[in-house]
């Protein structure tokens, strides 16, 4: 009996998730990727072309530093 009811709350937590995710609207303000990292492969070019295709406004680059 146990087990039913627990299927019953999954199912209608998908379902409730689903009915959001096809109602919300798009996001449609700033994103910023916050992972980059600089190091000899990093291309200012490459990740400008790339950022614009994506619509990212900013991004949040970190040296490539090997600990000792």
């Amino acid at each position: 009996m146990r087990i039913c009811s627990v299927n019953i709350v999954v199912t209608v937590i998908i379902l409730f998730a689903l009915v959001v995710a096809l109602t919300a609207e798009l996001y449609t303000g700033p994103m910023i990727d916050a992972h980059g990292h600089l190091g000899a492969s990093f291309d200012w070019d490459t990740i400008d072309d790339v950022m614009e295709r994506n619509n990212v406004s900013r991004q949040i680059v970190m040296p490539n530093v090997k600990m000792p």
